[in-house]
């Protein structure tokens, strides 16, 4: 399954590019969100991409990690580094089931909404 990467998360209300930057974070490491569920963020830098949210939901620790293989690790760290590169990537079945399930692990509800429907939306 091609993804495309580069695609840029929305808002669901106002459609425009949601700004990655420095975000404010509760003590229980939970990002602060506004009224619409969307991270308070603070010197907002570029469009928020679908590469981006991937390589977080990939690379940042969850519950499930610390019981988890080595080779398993390994392979979250593989394809993270293919993300990275950007653009339309090929995945197997497996890869995209495993990045959907790291995705909906993240706190923030609407980039999880729009990332898994950009990813449910890819061509096979």
């Amino acid at each position: 399954m091609k993804i495309n990467f580069d695609a840029i998360i929305r808002d669901i209300k106002t459609k425009e590019p949601i700004m990655d930057g420095v975000r404010y974070l509760h003590h229980n490491g939970h990002p602060v969100v506004d009224d619409n569920g969307l991270p308070v963020i603070s010197h907002p830098g570029e469009a928020l991409t679908l590469g981006a949210i991937s390589y977080v939901a990939l690379t940042m620790e969850q519950s499930e990690d610390r019981q988890a293989s080595v080779s398993d690790k390994m392979n979250l760290v593989r394809l993270a580094s293919r993300i990275v590169e950007g653009g339309n990537t090929d995945f197997s079945v497996e890869d995209v089931a495993l990045l959907k399930k790291r995705i909906g692990a993240l706190p923030q509800k609407v980039v999880v909404f729009q990332a898994l429907s950009l990813i449910d939306t890819a061509k096979e």
